[in-house]
């Protein structure tokens, strides 16, 4: 598995980890069930600290999206639900997001046009 990560960047590592593992199983390169590799691994992959590595995964655990097991490691979670508090979650964000665009000038129907793009690379085939 291939991350990739932007030293220069403003994100936190351990951010940018979370976000492309995540991506990776919305576009579904990453299957339910699949192992992650090693904090160790991964650390040492990217060359940044393994309590980085660490935070990343347990975010991704608390989230839903990774099971961890101590002896076995972190695996991508078999099934994925939206509860009540993981839906406010997702709100509070689309509300930040939506307003940052909304703010920037883009229209309702450029909003509702690149989220349908976004979305659909989501749904296509892998």
């Amino acid at each position: 598995m291939i991350l990739q990560i932007d030293v220069n960047s403003e994100k936190p590592l351990y951010k940018q980890i979370y976000e492309s593992i995540l991506l990776g199983i919305a576009r579904k390169s990453l299957a339910p069930g699949a192992s992650l590799p090693s904090v160790r691994q991964l650390g040492g992959e990217l060359g940044v600290n393994l309590h980085t590595v660490n935070k990343a995964y347990r975010l991704l655990a608390q989230d839903g999206f990774v099971v961890i097991n101590k002896k076995k490691g972190a695996f991508i979670a078999m099934n994925f639900s939206m509860d009540e508090k993981n839906l406010e979650d997702l709100q509070k964000s689309l509300t930040i997001l939506l307003a940052k665009a909304h703010v920037k000038g883009l229209s309702l129907k450029e909003t509702q046009s690149l989220v349908q793009s976004i979305t659909q690379d989501f749904t296509e085939e892998a």
